[in-house]
């Protein structure tokens, strides 16, 4: 990641709404640095939309100025205006580990402490760079002028 800790925002215990707001004004700041970052890399339909809402707002292309990575469920990232380089990860599996988990807490057991791994996938969409390094293979700028 980053050696700028000011880069990593986390909206624990914030409501959707607030979320959204949030990860909206956080992306706003950080596209107007001197240096604004190439990519934001999100979790959660929350932060992805409100950043992306903000962006647009903005005047500022996905993924022609910025590229957006999401963590996401499969069917947030196949709805997404535009289609969304996102790292999935699989609800089901997710919950059938936790409630096996809860079960062993209820039957008054005492779980090991370990790792929970789930398998996760990187779907590749539009929102991460391809137009921007298209653009520069043909002279022009993120804004696709020559």
């Amino acid at each position: 990641f980053s050696d700028e800790p000011d880069l990593i925002h986390v909206f624990e215990g914030a409501t959707l709404d607030e979320e959204q707001r949030l990860a909206g004004r956080v992306a706003g700041e950080l596209m107007k640095r001197r240096n604004p970052p190439d990519s934001l890399f999100l979790f959660g339909e929350g932060t992805i939309s409100g950043a992306y809402k903000s962006l647009h707002e903005m005047g500022v292309g996905v993924p022609g100025d910025v590229g957006l990575i999401g963590c996401a469920q499969r069917t947030y990232a196949e709805h997404f205006p535009l289609p969304l380089t996102c790292a999935v990860y699989p609800n089901k599996i997710m919950a059938e580990k936790a409630v096996r988990l809860l079960w062993s807490l209820i039957q008054g057991e005492t779980p090991a402490r370990a790792k929970i791994m789930v398998p996760s996938e990187l779907m590749a969409g539009e929102t991460c760079g391809e137009k921007k390094q298209k653009q520069q293979k043909k002279g022009k700028d993120s804004k696709g002028h020559e």
